[in-house]
């Protein structure tokens, strides 16, 4: 639902928007001066400001020199009982000022340029959707949640990661923007930013920062440090590393996890294309912002399966609830395809693939690889177990495996 801020000191106005509104299909938002407006700008994000302009606390045309200083690009319509203002100089200043409506002000009038501006906003956002699924270069250049996008990164089935430029920050930034398949209700989307806020408090050497998330033009996003590397895909494909060099890295990415897990969270989507190698060797597990709203089992209204079944444990496949026990299992399916070079199951569809998760054992690492120590494959054997209290039962019980094989393993 839109929302429209109203920023009036006047109370018989106030209530004369609200008695006009009140059956609207927006989400109407008071304020009784400036300063109050302000705050609930940056905690609303309105799609529209109707804005009086002599208030006390803070006048309208402070509260329009903030929004330039914060960047936040509204459009706001002027509410005044000046005839003259249309044509004032200090209002063509502000490019967000769409025009000034003067008091008295009629009930058609305010509808007709709520409903105006809405909807020119829904066909702008319905553009922006269309270009991220058909053709995501189309966004290069342009602006999307304070980043100005340099260029394309990387696409797959959930999105659209781009290099680009945080405007306010001005530090360089990766921003995945998942594809408008994955909408969320309201209530997902309180839960998100929820978990974002955990999340942005997480820091460790193996885990990526996240800068920012939400919701920008109907489009979950994350925001990350721009950081110099190659997926752990790339690297398999290139066989960079030998299982000597991969075994202290798949220790780092389960300490990684561990910081997720002990937060309370679960990733949900491990797999090899979200993790990161640095140029300086180091592992960051990517995503884990994101792993809820993926929902990698859903399946769309043209019945394709959204994501890749290859790294899924079986309770996913199965669509139930997932605890970290689930992530032990996909980070297991992830270490088999990073030290054998392919995954452990392969299909010729997802569900097949899937089926393979749930039935087939999985034949050892160090059977199908022979340099690989027995130790390890029994290591990654178990975490791959098909029924969750067959594991591992917390990530740091893998590690201390992993840290006791350094010893043998060199």
């Amino acid at each position: 639902m839109a929302r429209v801020l109203i920023i009036e000191d006047d109370p018989k106005y106030r209530d004369l928007y609200a008695d006009t509104l009140i059956d609207s299909d927006y989400q109407i938002i008071m304020a009784k001066n400036g300063e109050d407006g302000l705050k609930k700008l940056q905690k609303y994000k309105p799609s529209l400001v109707l804005l009086d302009l002599v208030m006390p606390k803070m006048d309208g045309c402070s509260v329009l020199a903030e929004m330039r200083n914060l960047g936040i690009d509204v459009p706001v319509f002027i509410i005044s009982g000046d005839p003259n203002l249309k044509n004032a100089p200090e209002i063509s200043y502000y490019k967000n000022v769409q025009g000034v409506l003067q008091k008295p002000i009629s009930f058609m009038e305010i509808m007709t340029i709520i409903k105006g501006v809405l909807e020119k906003q829904s066909m702008e956002i319905e553009g922006v959707r269309g270009e991220l699924m058909m053709a995501p270069e189309f966004l290069i250049n342009s602006t999307f949640a304070e980043c100005k996008l340099q260029q394309v990164l990387g696409q797959g089935a959930n999105g659209v990661v781009y290099k680009g430029t945080h405007t306010g920050l001005n530090v360089d930034v990766a921003i995945k923007i998942l594809h408008p398949e994955f909408e969320m209700t309201s209530q997902e989307v309180g839960r998100f930013i929820r978990e974002i806020k955990v999340l942005t408090r997480l820091k460790h050497r193996n885990l990526i920062q996240i800068i920012d998330a939400g919701i920008h033009q109907n489009l979950l996003f994350i925001m990350t440090p721009y950081i110099k590397g190659k997926p752990m895909d790339d690297h398999i494909e290139s066989k960079t590393y030998s299982i000597n060099e991969a075994t202290p890295m798949m220790t780092e990415i389960c300490e990684g996890l561990s910081v997720v897990h002990d937060a309370g969270m679960v990733h949900r989507d491990l797999k090899p294309q979200n993790i990161l190698i640095t140029e300086n060797h180091i592992p960051l597990l990517l995503d884990f912002g994101l792993a809820r709203a993926k929902r990698d089992t859903k399946i769309t209204n043209k019945g394709t399966l959204l994501g890749t079944p290859l790294y899924m444990s079986p309770e996913q496949c199965f669509g139930h609830d997932t605890d970290i026990r689930s992530d032990i299992y996909s980070l297991g399916a992830t270490f088999y395809h990073f030290i054998v070079g392919h995954p452990p199951f392969i299909g010729p569809t997802c569900f097949a693939i899937m089926n393979e998760h749930v039935y087939t054992p999985i034949a050892p690492p160090h059977v199908v690889a022979p340099q690989i120590p027995k130790s390890i494959s029994n290591i990654i054997v178990r975490m791959m177990q098909k029924l969750p209290h067959d594991r591992y039962q917390s990530i740091q019980e893998v590690i201390n495996e992993f840290k006791n094989l350094t010893l043998t393993v060199t």
